[in-house]
């Protein structure tokens, strides 16, 4: 009869109860989202106001050194360009957290978080057009 190895079942056990695993936690932004529009006043005589549901598309991305709020915006450490570029960002080792910025098409809405601190590198991919195809964060 084999015995298991101790330590390596002790350390299978913590990893299974602290929740760590090897992959790291996706980042993406949401490919769209639904926004409602109205006026700020009302409409002018003889006018009526209408008002369709909307979807804005994901029309970029940024990341920034602390929260946008600051304005410390990043630029990418390389960008490859043409109709399908990839855009690099390398965050190195700050004390300030990196924030992902998501802008929508047509929409004054951002959404931002903060990256995880382990993340050293962001990829993002656009096709033609600008459209972003993806986010590679590690």
């Amino acid at each position: 009869m084999v015995k298991p190895a101790l330590p390596q079942l002790a350390l299978v056990a913590l990893l299974a109860t602290t929740g760590c695993s090897a992959q790291a936690e996706p980042v993406a932004c949401p490919p769209s989202i639904a926004v409602s529009e109205t006026l700020s006043d009302a409409a002018p005589e003889p006018w009526t106001a209408r008002y369709d549901k909307a979807s804005r598309n994901l029309a970029g991305v940024g990341f920034f050194d602390g929260h946008p709020d600051e304005q410390r915006s990043l630029a990418p450490s390389s960008d490859s360009g043409g109709r399908n570029s990839v855009a690099t960002w390398k965050f190195g080792s700050n004390p300030a957290p990196v924030w992902l910025s998501c802008r929508y098409q047509d929409s004054a809405v951002t959404l931002t978080r903060p990256l995880p601190a382990n993340y050293r590198e962001c990829r993002v991919s656009q096709g033609p057009g600008g459209i972003i195809r993806g986010i590679d964060c590690r």
